[in-house]
């Protein structure tokens, strides 16, 4: 685990922040706003509201309409039914699960009518069609983009030279496509920043034939591959992960639940070793001894694994740059994060991401199952 930079970037799901405005003159209403632009709702359609649980509703036809989805409505079943880009959702009234693709999902809430306007749960099903869907509670507001996936990025000392982790923790339910995304991301982040004119990029797994791997990883790698063979990318196929720390990749691609712990393994394991390290060191006089001569060596060791010198991780997939600092952060912790936020500024990765967008999602009626 001896000296390479893990720059992890943690990925949030394929863009979409739905944003629920606001509308003047409208104290405490509740609005939608999909990638900048507000949804209008006129007493036709009805309008937004929090249902007892807490969860925004919001009117079926129109906002899905506007969202670009095909709608229909089924009255035997009293069932909505909403489908874009091969995605086809499907959400009974009163029920408290919808299916996706014919797979039923379970919801902490259920659709319903109301003035004889039907209302569905807007986190869960646009997050089916690939949307990152908050809530902002003092403005009333649920924040949506869509496009690319959201990236965050962490420097993790691991071993000689830079590398890229991507995602570890912003989207831990991906598809191959967003993991496609993800490697085109680390890529550019990579020539970027870390100065990897064409950097190797490596699919996490538990081994490095094609076949490995679940479902995601498999189908995956096939589009890695494509993006490849199409020169896109430098894709050198599956790698595990005692691999990742020894100077076997740059970029390394994987969803948000399987990053997320082997960061935090990273960080766990380095704070276990600079314990026992220190434990050792201080047993007897001798080592006390061995300690004071090694005083300098050991404080740029320890400095080497410190979280605080990095300071926080750079979301990408948005607009502006943005520095997600850990719950834990003191000052000089902050302090490095707006250091981070100034290098991501003047480097210009959005403009990269958004220059190669096109190259980043299947064309449509091509995505994957």
């Amino acid at each position: 685990m001896a000296g390479k930079r893990l720059a992890s970037l943690l990925v949030a799901v394929p863009l979409i922040l739905s944003l629920l405005a606001v509308p003047a003159g409208a104290a405490g209403a509740v609005g939608v706003t999909i990638d900048g632009t507000p949804v209008r709702f006129s007493g036709d359609y009805g309008a937004p509201f929090l249902d007892s649980a807490g969860r925004t509703q919001v009117p079926f036809r129109r906002t899905l309409e506007v969202f670009g989805c095909t709608v229909s409505w089924d009255n035997p079943s009293r069932t909505a039914w909403a489908e874009k880009d091969g995605v086809q959702v499907a959400v009974p009234i009163g029920q408290p699960w919808m299916t996706v693709n014919g797979h039923r999902v379970a919801l902490d809430t259920a659709a319903q009518i109301r003035d004889n306007r039907t209302y569905l749960p807007i986190r869960p099903v646009l997050e089916a069609f690939g949307a990152y869907v908050t809530w902002d509670g003092a403005a009333r507001q649920v924040v949506v983009t869509t496009g690319a996936a959201l990236v965050r990025v962490h420097f993790l000392d691991v071993g000689q030279g830079d590398a890229a982790l991507i995602d570890c923790g912003a989207t831990a339910e991906c598809t191959p496509e967003y993991l496609l995304q993800f490697a085109y991301m680390g890529s550019y982040y990579a020539q970027r920043f870390l100065g990897i004119e064409n950097p190797r990029v490596g699919l996490l797994n538990i081994g490095t034939e094609p076949s490995k791997g679940m479902d995601l990883q498999k189908a995956a790698h096939a589009l890695l591959t494509q993006a490849h063979e199409a020169g896109r990318i430098h894709f050198i196929g599956n790698i595990e992960g005692r691999e990742a720390i020894s100077q076997g990749v740059d970029v390394l691609v994987t969803d948000g639940f399987t990053g997320n712990i082997f960061l935090k393994t990273m960080e766990g394991a380095a704070s276990l070793f600079t314990h026992a390290l220190k434990d050792m060191l201080l047993g007897s006089t001798k080592t006390k001894l061995a300690a004071l001569l090694l005083k300098d060596s050991l404080a740029g060791f320890k400095k080497r694994f410190d979280a605080n010198e990095v300071g926080g991780t750079a979301l990408l997939g948005i607009s502006q740059p943005v520095i997600k600092a850990h719950g834990s952060s003191n000052g000089y912790a902050f302090f490095n994060a707006i250091r981070q936020a100034k290098v991501v500024a003047e480097g210009d990765i959005v403009g990269d991401i958004a220059a190669n967008v096109d190259h980043m999602s299947l064309p449509r009626g091509k995505k994957e199952g």
